[in-house]
């Protein structure tokens, strides 16, 4: 039986961001991914 390795890190599926497998992304908390009604 093969044990595969989980990897390091995972990929927002938002924004993008490189995290640890134990870290939350915190895009939608920060003020460039919020959406305030103004994309004029």
């Amino acid at each position: 039986m093969r044990i595969e390795e989980l990897p390091d890190y995972w990929t927002c599926p938002r924004c993008g961001a490189n995290l640890d497998n134990d870290e939350h992304c915190d895009c939608e908390e920060r003020e460039d991914f919020k959406n305030d009604g103004d994309d004029n």
